[in-house]
C-alpha cells in the first residue's frame, strides 16, 4: 500500500485562489515536491502547492510540512504573534489556500465560516450558517469538530450536526448543502459528527455512519450521492488516500472497523475489526508506511500494524498499551512514529517514539499533555491541549525538547496548520460562544519559520 505510483505521478491541482501568481519560486517548490515524492514514497493527496495547508494535517493528510524550515533559534521571550482573530466554540482547525485562511466556528449565536488574510488576519469574507447541534453531556461545546477542506476553488465543511456544505472560496457563497444525518439516518456520536471529508478523484468521501450508508461518496459539483458503502457507525477518524494492489483506495476507520474503499464506486476492498464497544472513540487517522498501515486508538484498543491487500488484511503486530492515541495522529520519519499517547480526560498523556514495523518502543517521555504533532524536516512542532508549544528533535535516540513556550492561557485542542513559516493555532472555549475563564478564544498566527518566497 503506497501513496504514489512507481511513475511518481503527482496530482497537482489548480490554484486555490485567483490572487496567486505563478512565480519562479512557486515552480521551484513544485519541483521540490516531485523530488521529495519520488524519494520518500509520499504523495501530497489533494495538494495545491507545497506551502498550502488545504486540509486536515496538511497537503498529504499526514502532518508533514513539505518544504518548511523552522527558525534557526527561537526567542526566549516567546514567539512573535503576527495577528489574532476572535473565534467561538468548536475544535475545527484552520486550513490555508494561497493567502487565505479558512476557519469554521460557533460564536454565541449561529455558526460561521470565515476567510481571513494569511498576512494580516483581516476578514475577506464571512458566511453565516445555521446550527442544529446543541452540545452533549460529555462535552457541551457546540462548535464544529471536522477540519474544512479546500479543493479547486471550493470549501467543503462538515458540521457537528452532520450538515455537509460546499462554498465558493472566492466569496463564501453557498453552492450546495446535504443533511447527512437526515438523508442517511445517521446518529451523532458522543461529540456529534466530526470526521473531516476527503476528495479522491471526482468524489467527496465522508465517514457518515448512517444505516446502510456508513461511508458515502458525493459529487463534488452538486452534492448528489454517488455511492454508499457499509453499515458501520462513524468515528472521528478522517479518511486518507492510498493504493492497494496498484488500485487507488480510501482508507477509513469507522466506529468498529477499518476499511479500504474503491473511491470511484464504493466497493469494499478489505475490512478489518478495529475499535471497541462502549464509551470509546476512534480519533487518530491511519498512517500509511509503504505497503503497510499503522492504526492507533485509546480505551484499551491500542495499535495495529497491518498489511492490507484486496480481499485480505495481514496483521504484523498489535499491542493494547505500547502506543494508544485518544485522538491525535502520529507523524512518521525514517520508519519511526512520533506522537501523543494517553487520554486528555485522564491527564495521563505521554509522548512516544515507536518503530512502526516492529512495534518496539524507542523511548517514552511521561507527563507531556496530549496534543497534535507536525513534522518539519527533522523537527516536531507539538501543540499540547493546555496551549503550550514544544519543539522536539525527531530522533529515536531520546526525547529531546529544543524549545517550549506558552501560546495561550486557555486550552488548544484544534489541529494547527503550518505554512510559509506561519503557525496557525486555535485556542478553545468550553461554552458561551468563545469565553473561557474570562479569556476570548482566538485563532492566532505565530512566526515560527521562514517566510514564503512569494509574499
Amino acid at each position: 500500500m503506497k501513496r504514489n505510483s512507481t511513475a511518481c505521478i503527482i496530482p497537482i491541482l489548480g490554484p486555490a485562489s485567483p490572487r496567486r501568481t505563478d512565480t519562479i519560486g512557486r515552480r521551484i517548490k513544485l519541483i521540490f515536491v516531485v523530488t521529495a515524492t519520488c524519494l520518500t514514497g509520499f504523495t501530497p493527496v489533494n495538494s495545491t502547492i507545497a506551502y498550502d495547508w488545504p486540509q486536515i494535517l496538511g497537503p498529504g493528510r499526514n502532518g508533514i510540512a513539505i518544504g518548511e524550515k523552522l527558525l534557526d533559534s527561537f526567542p526566549a521571550e516567546g514567539l512573535n504573534k503576527i495577528w489574532s482573530h476572535p473565534v467561538g466554540e468548536g475544535y475545527s482547525g484552520p486550513v490555508v489556500a494561497g493567502n487565505r485562511v479558512i476557519i469554521f466556528h460557533c460564536p454565541q449565536s449561529g455558526q460561521v465560516v470565515e476567510c481571513l488574510s494569511l498576512a494580516s488576519g483581516k476578514e475577506i469574507w464571512k458566511t453565516d450558517l445555521p446550527t442544529k447541534y446543541r452540545g452533549g453531556g460529555i462535552d457541551p461545546d457546540r462548535g464544529p469538530k471536522a477540519v474544512p477542506l479546500v479543493h479547486q476553488g471550493k470549501v467543503y465543511l462538515y458540521d457537528t450536526a452532520g450538515e455537509l456544505y460546499c462554498l465558493d472560496l472566492a466569496n463564501g457563497n453557498l453552492r450546495w448543502n446535504r443533511s447527512t444525518a437526515t438523508d442517511f439516518r445517521a446518529p451523532p456520536g458522543y461529540f456529534g459528527f466530526g470526521s473531516s471529508p476527503i476528495v479522491i478523484g471526482d468524489n467527496l468521501i465522508v465517514n457518515v455512519g448512517g444505516d446502510e450508508a456508513g461511508i458515502v461518496g458525493f459529487d463534488l459539483e452538486t452534492g448528489q450521492t454517488r455511492w454508499v458503502a457499509t453499515d458501520q457507525r462513524a468515528s472521528y477518524s478522517s479518511p486518507v488516500a492510498s493504493t492497494c494492489n496498484g488500485q487507488t483506495c480510501a482508507l477509513v476507520v469507522t466506529r468498529l472497523k477499518f476499511f479500504g474503499i474503491n473511491p470511484t464506486n464504493g466497493k469494499i476492498l478489505f475490512e478489518f475489526p478495529f475499535g471497541d464497544r462502549g464509551p470509546t472513540v476512534n480519533g487518530a487517522m491511519p498512517v500509511v508506511v509503504d505497503d503497510h498501515v499503522f492504526l492507533t486508538s485509546s480505551y484499551g484498543v491500542g495499535s495495529r500494524w497491518l498489511t492490507p491487500t484486496v480481499g485480505a488484511v495481514q496483521e504484523g503486530w498489535s499491542d493494547p498499551t505500547r502506543f494508544e492515541s485518544q485522538y491525535s495522529t502520529p507523524v512518521l520519519r525514517d520508519g519511526m512514529l512520533y506522537g501523543s499517547c494517553g487520554r486528555e480526560d485522564r491527564q495521563n498523556g505521554s509522548y512516544r517514539c515507536v518503530d512502526a514495523a516492529t512495534g518496539k518502543l524507542a523511548w517514552v517521555e511521561e507527563d507531556v499533555p496530549v496534543g497534535h504533532s507536525i513534522l518539519v524536516d527533522d523537527k516536531i512542532v507539538l501543540i499540547d491541549h493546555s496551549g503550550k508549544l514544544h519543539i522536539l528533535q525527531a530522533t529515536p535516540r531520546a526525547f529531546t525538547r529544543l524549545y517550549q513556550a506558552e501560546l495561550f492561557e486557555t486550552p488548544a485542542r484544534a489541529i494547527p496548520a503550518l505554512t510559509g513559516g506561519k503557525l496557525l493555532v486555535r485556542s478553545n472555549a468550553t461554552g458561551g460562544g468563545g469565553a473561557f475563564l474570562g479569556k476570548q478564544a482566538e485563532l492566532a498566527c505565530f512566526e515560527i519559520g521562514q517566510a514564503r518566497t512569494d509574499e
